[in-house]
């Protein structure tokens, strides 16, 4: 099965966190998924990796970060 990869644009609306407050989510949260990176502007996520981070989030603020 191919792995789906989705852009920072993808993530912040499949979170509904701004693009800003990801990347900062990013360098403080080690538990966030790592991101792929293809070349030097072009940077994934797993979507899978994605959606069990937000499950194991569950209810948790993150508007705290």
């Amino acid at each position: 099965m191919e792995a789906k990869l989705i852009d920072i644009q993808m993530l912040s609306e499949m979170t509904m966190i701004h693009p800003k407050t990801l990347r900062k989510i990013m360098k403080e949260d080690p538990s966030f998924p790592r991101a792929i990176t293809l070349g030097p502007r072009l940077t994934r996520w797993r979507y899978s990796d994605v959606v069990s981070w937000l499950e194991g989030k569950g209810n948790e603020v993150v508007d705290d970060v």
